[in-house]
């Protein structure tokens, strides 16, 4: 089991698939059950975990994965251009697919409304 480091009580995790505040709420729960955790504190708005004690880096990974989520260690501050182009990116993608939905729902709508669909 991977121990936090010595002299440390504090590790920061990078939480994957919060969607919601209940998100933060059952995260955070989840950690605040793993013994020799101290203190939590769950950020939404940039997917992280703060957890203080002593506790290792698997049990905490555990519990969250228990929650329906994804942990791992934030090892340096997060590149914000980095994450600003993966954003764009997902919403590039999002906008292709209301393209092609749009593409195929329009002439179908077209038909219905003349009558031509059974």
């Amino acid at each position: 089991m991977t121990q936090l480091q010595a002299g440390s009580d504090s590790i920061r995790l990078s939480i994957a698939g919060m969607r919601c505040a209940g998100c933060v709420g059952a995260v955070e729960k989840a950690l605040q059950q793993v013994p020799g955790v101290t203190q939590v504190n769950v950020n939404f708005a940039d997917h992280s975990a703060t957890v203080n004690g002593d506790v290792g880096l698997s049990a905490l990974q555990e519990a969250v994965a228990g929650a329906g989520y994804q942990a791992a260690v934030m090892e340096e501050a997060p590149d914000p251009e980095a994450e600003q182009a993966a954003t764009e990116a997902k919403y590039r993608a999002q906008l292709r697919k209301a393209a092609v939905a749009a593409a195929l729902a329009l002439p179908l709508m077209v038909a219905g409304h003349l009558g031509w669909l059974p």
